[in-house]
């Protein structure tokens, strides 16, 4: 045994420290478990772990249809004209493959991006970049 330098204290290195706080923890979830049982806990757990880093990945309507026919852009390596080759074997034995669409098909008009800046907008930013270099002694 060794001797405690005060009352309060209970462990004698960090790592006894260590052992006590993870029988604790132990001790708190059996508690809460037997607390919270049958109950759906809301807000548990590492949310950034369950949907990744940047957050559930958009959905992006892309039409599809099989295809028993294709065409190949050149292959110029070794690997390219091993699968081409393999494709084509694949399709000649009645093999079907999906075809993606050439762009995400687009279902309301709004959400069509567009780039146009009017001319009040680039006499706005013109006007900016003219004081910032004023500023900058230019």
């Amino acid at each position: 045994m060794y001797p405690p330098k005060t009352s309060r204290q209970k462990c004698c290195s960090t790592v006894c420290w260590d052992i006590l706080a993870a029988e604790r923890a132990k001790k708190r979830r059996i508690e809460n478990r037997a607390k919270n049982a049958g109950e759906v806990v809301r807000g548990a757990g590492n949310r950034a772990r369950k949907i990744g880093q940047y957050g559930q990945a958009t959905a992006v309507n892309i039409s599809t249809k099989l295809v028993d026919t294709t065409t190949f852009t050149k292959a110029d390596t070794v690997e390219r004209i091993v699968l081409q080759s393999k494709v084509e074997e694949y399709l000649a034995n009645g093999g079907k493959i999906m075809k993606y669409g050439d762009q995400p098909a687009i279902t309301v008009s709004e959400s069509i991006t567009k780039w146009e800046i009017s001319s009040e907008e680039q006499d706005l930013a013109i006007e900016k970049y003219k004081e910032m270099n004023a500023y900058n002694g230019n």
